[in-house]
């Protein structure tokens, strides 16, 4: 982006300019020149340009609301200097550049009366690294259109949730069946609707542990219309585990169970303990493999940001991974703010921040955790947490809906884009993102 030079003043008084000067000091001397008028009332700002972001190379844009009895001019300034062309009360800049961050925007409203200035408003520009983003190709472009992966196995495949038949399934790289466990290849999820024989209800969100004890455990969430999640209604949920074997044993089933969670999230901790997030309260579960519940940690929220039992699900973000022994979670959305912990083994409960307007997933790779985070304007970006706790950027300046997937033994990130409305649980494409050594 490029400004021009500032504008120069002209200091130079012309022979008509004498003239009026003069007339007016002899008018003056006369009594005339109508004494008893007022002059021009100033320009009066009513609305301050605010602090705005934006990714590099996008447009970032200033407006201010001035009130004026009399015509009105304009002039924006960068830092206290004039912008060459910027003469309108609203500045559209194109383009912005790492290097435009931190720069200060203000506007001069002049008039008959004299001139105002607004307050200063600061750009801030948000790096937009797309190096070694590629659309996949292979078995991730060839899914049918019922067909998504939710996430990727220890081994690379992928883990593919088909909403017309409501199973989960397993491929490899080359698109081939494989079985989940043992010779098992699909798992039906999906439970009767009390009240209505024969109707089957679909889960909304699926998400899955391979254990190093070699089960599978399966946990789905289930939500009321337009996507509402409510335990105290019994949408809850349940968890499935596979043995090696194959054989498939429901261990989990919030309809019956003494202690009711909706468990959004499923991750194994340093001694084989798994942990389950519950959507609705943000508390954390150990569930042992037979079923049995037991609270880790309480409700993670504020006192005064309780999260009641109705949540829209699709605007409230809950993320978990357990990365070094440590457990990582987020929330953000509807109808809390945004709130991030680190937890310990010790339980101990450490609120952090990971810098963004709320994160969209969280997954670990050996000692590094992966983060997808919301940035302004709705775009997305790909952060790691290093073991010092610092963030690096990785990728960003991803528009449309992207959901962190997972991250494959040799790295590489997978992210799925969420189609278009009217396509829903279908990821228009998948992001294949190649970090950066450290």
């Amino acid at each position: 982006m490029k400004f021009g030079p500032p504008a120069l003043l002209s200091s130079s008084i012309t022979r008509r300019t004498a003239s009026l000067t003069s007339l007016a000091v002899l008018l003056s001397a006369c009594g005339g020149g109508g004494s008893d008028s007022q002059p021009p009332a100033l320009p009066t700002i009513q609305s301050h340009p605010s602090d705005t972001s934006a990714p590099e190379g996008h447009t970032a844009v200033f407006s201010a609301t001035v009130h004026s009895e009399t015509p009105l001019t304009y002039q924006w300034l960068r830092n206290g200097a004039p912008i060459a062309g910027a003469t309108d009360n609203v500045l559209s800049l194109s383009s912005v550049a790492l290097a435009d961050s931190g720069a200060s925007f203000s506007l001069v409203a002049t008039n008959a009366g004299g001139s105002v200035q607004s307050n200063a408003a600061k750009l801030s520009v948000e790096a937009a690294w797309v190096e070694g983003v590629a659309v996949a190709t292979g078995a991730l472009a060839n899914l049918a259109q019922a067909e998504r992966c939710i996430g990727l196995s220890n081994s690379g495949d992928l883990w593919i949730w088909n909403t017309s038949n409501r199973e989960l399934s397993r491929k490899n790289q080359q698109g081939a069946m494989v079985p989940l466990r043992g010779t098992i290849e699909r798992l039906e999820l999906a439970r009767d609707v009390p009240g209505n024989p024969g109707f089957k209800d679909t889960p909304y969100d699926v998400s899955i542990l391979e254990h190093s004890d070699g089960n599978l455990y399966v946990a789905e969430v289930y939500s009321g219309g337009n996507g509402i999640i409510n335990t105290v209604w019994g949408m809850g949920g349940r968890v499935h585990r596979v043995a090696q074997n194959g054989e498939t044993t429901l261990i989990y089933n919030s309809e019956n169970a003494p202690t009711r969670i909706t468990p959004h999230a499923i991750a194994e901790g340093l001694n084989g303990n798994i942990f389950i997030l519950n959507f609705n309260s943000g508390a954390i579960f150990e569930i042992s493999t037979t079923g049995v519940l037991k609270k880790f940690v309480d409700t993670l929220t504020p006192p005064d940001q309780d999260i009641p039992a109705i949540l829209d699900y699709r605007n409230s973000y809950r993320s978990m991974a357990i990365c070094a022994g440590e457990i990582f979670v987020s929330f953000s959305g509807i109808p809390i703010a945004v709130h991030d912990y680190r937890i310990t083994p010790a339980r101990v409960i450490e609120p952090i921040s990971f810098g963004s307007r709320g994160v969209l997933g969280l997954a670990s790779h050996g000692a590094q955790l992966y983060l997808l985070t919301r940035g302004s304007f709705s775009f997305s970006y790909l952060k790691r947490r290093n073991a010092d706790g610092s963030l690096q950027d990785i990728a960003g300046g991803f528009g449309g809906e992207l959901r962190l997937l997972g991250v494959a033994p040799d790295g590489r990130v997978l992210l799925g884009e969420i189609a278009p409305p009217g396509s829903e649980f279908k990821y228009g494409k998948y992001l294949i993102i190649t970090p950066p050594k450290q």
